[in-house]
């Protein structure tokens, strides 16, 4: 099995690319590549039994409609909930409170990012062993309540093991 990893960016002088082949004795770094262009990050994902993407796909929905009642003029901060907390409400995804829930860890916000990752190699290689955890069923879905918001604004999966799971996953 091949999982690729891309640590996506705006430019491909940021965006990195891992191909992890799986077999028998584990997981083979195939290629791991900085200054990746769309076409590479297209071809590698051909040959993918599964692409894991570092890349926010949407907005939250709650900073979206922020936006659209601001830009409509309306009066747009709630009287019961103000300064951190509201913002918070803002910035985060469905899948950012999830991961924050379950790990007690805090994903770098899509709406407040300020883009200075220096890791994209690391980034494509965890992507890529993220995407192997899907493959074989050992990454979070969202939940039946999740799903809608999980489909605008995306999501993040987080593996549900131990990474030596990922070389030979319980039957």
């Amino acid at each position: 099995m091949i999982t690729v990893g891309v640590d996506l960016a705006t430019e491909p002088a940021r965006t990195a690319k891992a191909v992890l082949r799986w077999d028998g004795a584990g997981a083979h770094v195939e290629s791991l590549a900085l200054g990746t262009t769309d076409a590479q990050v297209l071809d590698a994902a051909g040959t993918a039994a599964k692409l894991g993407l570092d890349c926010p796909l949407g907005w939250p929905d709650e900073f979206l409609a922020f936006l659209l009642a601001h830009q409509a003029g309306d009066h747009v901060a709630p009287a019961d909930v103000a300064g951190r907390d509201w913002r918070r409400r803002l910035a985060n995804r469905e899948t950012d409170r999830a991961v924050r829930a379950g790990t007690g860890l805090t994903p770098t916000s899509v709406a407040a990012e300020a883009c200075a990752a220096s890791d994209d190699a690391f980034d494509a290689v965890v992507a890529a062993l993220t995407a192997r955890a899907a493959a074989v069923g050992a990454a979070t879905r969202p939940a039946q309540g999740q799903r809608a918001a999980a489909a605008r604004e995306g999501w993040i999966a987080l593996p549900t093991g131990p990474l030596a799971d990922l070389a030979h996953p319980p039957r």
